[in-house]
């Protein structure tokens, strides 16, 4: 397997394990009525984050967020055509762990909140909503 493979295959390995062990402990939260709590929502995404770098940051420098590929970029730290691969393999691997939490949870208990993704709070734009990820990216 050629270096540009192992990389594009280790974002996919670790987005795919920082968005099923993230958004799983959100929906297993849903499911437990708060048991896992905001404390073991936020120990499952810091713990899988801090197992998969440590795993996989010295084959593809752990970025497992278009958001951080996008930061290389425009700090010409990553290529175009590299950050394309990056950001397709990130996708990917979020893909498959969103379609893996579908099926293993019931619709009922993920649906509430989002497959364990944010959603806009009440009254919020979409606009308005675009416009705080693009500043809380920024300072990503």
């Amino acid at each position: 397997m050629g270096d540009d493979a192992k990389t594009y295959l280790a974002e996919v390995i670790g987005t795919f394990a920082l968005c099923f062990i993230g958004a799983g402990a959100i929906i297993t939260n849903q499911m437990t009525n708060g048991a896992v709590g905001l404390i073991g929502i936020a120990l499952a995404h810091g713990i899988v984050l801090a197992v998969m770098i440590s795993a996989l940051g010295n084959i593809s420098g752990a970025h497992f967020n278009p958001a951080v590929t996008i930061g290389l970029l425009v700090g010409n730290k990553i290529s175009g055509g590299k950050a394309i691969g990056y950001i397709i393999s990130q996708l990917v691997g979020g893909i498959i762990a969103g379609l893996l939490l579908r099926t293993i949870f019931p619709v009922s208990v993920w649906t509430p909140v989002n497959l364990g993704t944010p959603g806009l709070g009440q009254g919020l734009s979409v606009g308005t909503g675009v416009l705080v990820e693009i500043i809380l990216t920024f300072f990503l």
